[in-house]
């Protein structure tokens, strides 16, 4: 876009809007969880799910950060892997 003298972050808001940008990458911590919750009951894997995108329903909770998700997945993990 330096050609044309645009910054591209007006570009990439300028796609977004128009609904031409789709991100596909997934999330690091998406990729991670779904590799460290194989073969764990699923009411657990329900609970990675709901850290990483909240529930509407209750009990209500909001999405948590990447940084957090793993903290608490790191602290138990070894226990539920035994």
């Amino acid at each position: 876009m330096s050609e044309v003298n645009l910054p591209i972050q007006r570009v990439l808001d300028d796609f977004s809007e128009a609904g031409l940008l789709k991100d596909g990458r997934v999330p690091a911590v998406t990729a991670w969880t779904g590799q460290q919750v194989t073969g764990l009951p699923d009411d657990m894997r329900l609970w990675f799910r709901i850290m990483c995108d909240g529930s509407t329903p209750t009990p209500r909770q909001r999405p948590r950060t990447a940084a957090t998700i793993g903290f608490c997945a790191r602290w138990m993990l070894p226990t539920l892997t035994c």
